[in-house]
C-alpha cells in the first residue's frame, strides 16, 4: 500500500490510521465502509488511485491469492 495522505504521500507502507483501516476493511469485504470512512478526507482519491489493487483483496480465498 502506498500512502495518499499529505504527510506521507507516495511513500510505501506509511499509511495513516484511516488508510490502514480502509485497507483492512477492503480485505474482509467491507469496501463500501472503507470508501465511506475515507470519503471524509480530501486526499482520499489519491489513496484509491495509487492502490487500485486494494479493491480486489476481498475476492481472495487464501494467502497465496493475496
Amino acid at each position: 500500500m502506498i500512502a495518499g495522505n499529505p504527510v506521507n504521500f507516495g511513500k510505501p507502507y506509511q499509511l495513516s490510521c484511516v488508510e490502514a483501516m480502509a485497507t483492512a476493511l477492503c480485505a474482509i469485504g467491507y469496501t463500501p465502509q472503507a470508501k465511506y470512512i475515507l470519503s471524509k478526507f480530501g486526499w482520499a482519491d489519491g489513496f484509491w488511485k495509487q492502490n487500485p489493487e486494494i479493491l480486489g483483496y476481498a475476492a481472495c480465498e487464501n494467502m497465496d491469492q493475496v
